[in-house]
């Protein structure tokens, strides 16, 4: 059953400072690693002579992981001046973009796709001395109206090919503990769901896609409230075996990440837990075969309960990490590359309030460290800590992102080479909810935000080119409305 909302809704955005951008952008296949996004910069006019080459290449994007989008490469480029000599020519064309790293294997994650086609030729030559290239450049986030299908009331929601057709798929957890599979058209749409129970009395409080067994076919995990956490083996076709519980003993508070903590190239998994002083996190290494070792000890990370989890080298010492968020603060837990943390995590407070959901990182300002973002559900704000490079953040700065905002999730949305911003906003019993996109301008801020409709009680949002254009779409999995809600990008 489909369910409509509002009409195409654009948001217009004015990027200045990109000097004669022309080459083209690609992206990644969320939710594996980001592509990089250069734009090789064109030469400027040449004068009574051949120009200057183009800018150079922007760098390539950086990694996934834990499901999130790699960051976006940095701009090509400023465009050559014009010379002097006799050959009425402009500047020559700047080099191809850096392709995108791939994804952890948190997300099972796929290479990222190359970057840009080489920049434009600069023009003509003309009398004089040609002037350095530049130009702004416009672009706009927009998406259709959303489509809603048929999900047994979903709590989260992640995108893999289950079926090897090339096809993104879709995956939820509900409240009462069933799995939804929905198998995508690659148009956007996707065929009625199939469920799996899990466990009939706990909610679903989390989903990631990866290959637990090393068998080449995409499974998934799934956190359960009180019950840890448990795994359904993909049979590659798009079905998947019995839910199998794994953690037991666990009383799991938010939610889970995948990736290979030990570097023995098998997917282990990390899920948050409440402990008799707060909370912590607990490892389960993976075997290889489907198995884990689980008598590891749980890690301290924080007083208050856990509400969101992200597995990221950090401090960039080669080492994945782990970045957590509860109550008023996030938490910091630096990895020893070998599956093991220290006892204890730092602890940094968030600025506008005590009632963090859930966190996302990513290069904002394009300075090589990753930042932070945390969505305050009772302030109604997105707030941005910029990272250090070395493990630590600078102050929150918040940013007004919609009414109780609950997931946050990064995606280059317009190809612009900036990071932007997604929140999911639940605006109360008997509204239509709505996902808030906040522009990032590349130094860490953000223009207002605009608001998209979805269904009733948006809970969480997967980003991922679900149509084949190139461009990120949005699937949001509506809690209230018993559906997910596709959202195509129409940002041109």
């Amino acid at each position: 059953m489909s369910h409509r909302t509002t009409p195409l809704l654009v948001l217009g955005l004015l990027l200045q400072g990109l000097a004669a951008c022309r080459g083209g952008a690609a992206s990644g296949n969320p939710p594996d690693g980001g592509a990089g996004h250069p734009m090789a910069g064109a030469g400027g006019d040449g004068g009574l002579g051949r120009g200057a080459a183009g800018g150079t290449a922007g760098a390539a994007g950086t990694a996934g992981s834990a499901g999130n989008l790699g960051t976006s490469g940095a701009p090509g480029g400023r465009g050559g001046t014009g010379g002097d000599g006799m050959s009425n020519q402009g500047g020559a064309s700047g080099s191809a973009g850096g392709a995108g790293a791939g994804g952890s294997a948190s997300s099972g994650g796929a290479a990222g796709i190359p970057g840009g086609a080489s920049g434009s030729g600069g023009g003509a030559g003309g009398i004089g001395f040609g002037g350095a290239g530049g130009s702004s450049v416009f672009k706009t986030i927009s998406f259709a109206p959303a489509v809603g299908s048929a999900a047994r009331t979903p709590q989260v929601v992640t995108l893999a090919d289950f079926n090897k057709d090339g096809k993104l798929d879709a995956a939820t957890v509900s409240f009462d503990g069933y799995v939804s599979v929905l198998i995508g058209k690659g148009d956007g749409a996707f065929q009625p769901e199939m469920t799996y129970e899990c466990n009939a009395v706990e909610p679903g409080t989390a989903i990631v896609a990866a290959d637990f067994n090393n068998d080449g076919n995409v499974d998934l995990a799934v956190a359960l409230s009180y019950y840890g956490f448990g795994t359904l083996f993909g049979n590659g076709d798009g079905t998947f075996r019995r839910f199998s519980l794994r953690t037991p003993g666990l009383t799991a508070s938010g939610g889970l990440a995948a990736a290979d903590l030990n570097h023995d190239g098998s997917v282990d998994v990390v899920v948050p837990v409440r402990t008799t002083g707060g909370s912590g996190v607990h490892v389960s290494l993976g075997n290889g075969d489907g198995s884990f070792r689980e008598d590891l000890p749980i890690y301290a990370t924080m007083s208050s309960s856990h509400a969101g989890l992200v597995v990221v080298d950090f401090n960039k010492d080669g080492r994945l990490d782990v970045v957590t968020c509860g109550g008023g603060f996030i938490g910091v837990l630096p990895g020893n590359g070998d599956g093991t943390f220290p006892p204890y995590g730092t602890t940094f407070p968030v600025a506008s309030g005590t009632t963090v959901r859930s966190i996302a990182v990513a290069d904002l300002n394009r300075d090589g460290a990753p930042d932070v973002l945390a969505s305050d559900s009772v302030a109604g704000t997105l707030n941005v800590f910029l990272g250090k490079g070395d493990g630590s953040l600078l102050e929150a700065k918040p940013f007004p992102c919609g009414p109780a905002p609950a997931d946050v999730q990064v995606a280059d949305l317009n190809l612009d080479g900036t990071p932007d911003i997604v929140t999911t906003n639940d605006n109360g019993p008997g509204n239509p909810g709505t996902v808030a996109v906040l522009a990032g301008k590349g130094d860490g801020s953000f223009v207002p935000y605009v608001a998209f409709a979805t269904g009733m009680g948006p809970h969480a949002v997967s980003i991922a080119d679900l149509d084949g254009d190139t461009l990120p779409d949005l699937v949001v999995a509506n809690k209230n409305a018993g559906s997910v809600s596709v959202l195509i990008n129409t940002s041109r």
